[in-house]
């Protein structure tokens, strides 16, 4: 059985968690993720780069703060990065903008990421219950795309803000191979409470 772990404790604790997975015969360690305080020193996510094992691993980047030199590093670390779309308290989506420069980043310097909470939906628009507007996942999806084609920071965005469902499949479904290929290599996938919601939504819309 592969299996992830999310070090939510940081680095105190991860060997051991690591090794009880290596070291058990019917288990096999795919992934880990760990979350990069806000407000740390450079020398902190160094500690995290290396303390991780040699699998998947993504570090999820804190909201509200510059983290282009964080990237810089991760990229030369070869790892991923992980971004919050969501969660409970009011406020907890980032605006479109924010999300756009996280996706344009990680493409720019060839990082893989993904995201965690809040992509619930296909398309975005829906209201959450502490009324926060939710992304879709198919926007980041798209919006991962027109990065990798080189297109700009307003069609980016454009892609993260689209609403109507009919462009967002047209898209989908004129996308090249080779391009999803790459786009499936940058955007490795999505944290979400829900498993049933997204499959629906993609069966309503005919994509599954």
């Amino acid at each position: 059985l592969m299996v992830g772990v999310i070090a939510d404790t940081g680095i105190d604790g991860l060997n051991d968690a690591v090794t009880q997975i290596l070291t058990h015969p019917q288990l096999e360690l795919g992934a880990v993720e760990i979350a990069l305080p806000a407000g740390s020193a450079p020398e902190v996510l160094g500690d995290i780069l290396a303390a991780l094992p040699e699998v998947t691993g993504y570090v999820e980047l804190p909201r509200g703060q510059a983290w282009s030199a964080d990237l810089d590093t991760i990229a030369v670390a070869g790892r991923e990065a992980k971004f919050r779309t969501g969660g409970d308290p009011p406020g907890a989506v980032p605006a479109p903008e924010e999300l756009a420069e996280f996706i344009a980043a990680c493409v720019g310097r060839r990082v893989a990421f993904k995201c965690t909470a809040g992509l619930h939906h296909a398309i975005c628009g829906v209201e959450d219950a502490a009324g926060n507007t939710q992304h879709g996942f198919l926007n980041v999806l798209l919006a991962t795309q027109a990065a990798i084609l080189g297109e700009g920071d307003d069609e980016i965005l454009g892609w993260l803000c689209e609403g109507n469902a009919d462009v967002i499949v047209h898209a989908l479904r004129a996308m090249h191979e080779h391009d999803a290929r790459r786009v499936r290599n940058s955007f490795i996938g999505f944290g979400s409470c829900s498993i049933t919601e997204p499959i629906a939504e993609l069966l309503e819309l005919g994509l599954l």
